[in-house]
């Protein structure tokens, strides 16, 4: 993955989730919910719950994306 196509995903307004190589993932309902670093290295993604955390994902790191059906919720 690279930062384009992680950046046109979350403008394009689709729920998507984040795969990593360490085997964790990330849910970003809509684009408010992830920042694409300026220098490409990172992204940023908000948990859902609003409680304010983050984590800090380097781009090297995602193994894969799945974009969800406008039916799916997060779990």
């Amino acid at each position: 993955m690279n930062k384009d196509e992680i950046k046109a995903l979350a403008e394009s307004g689709a729920a998507f989730r984040l795969f990593t190589n360490d085997r964790k993932e990330y849910y970003v309902p809509h684009r408010d919910f992830i920042s694409v670093m300026p220098d490409a290295q990172a992204v940023i993604v908000y948990q859902v719950n609003g409680n304010g955390y983050f984590t800090i994902i380097p781009v090297w790191t995602i193994t894969s994306i799945q974009v969800a059906s406008p039916e799916q919720k997060q779990p």
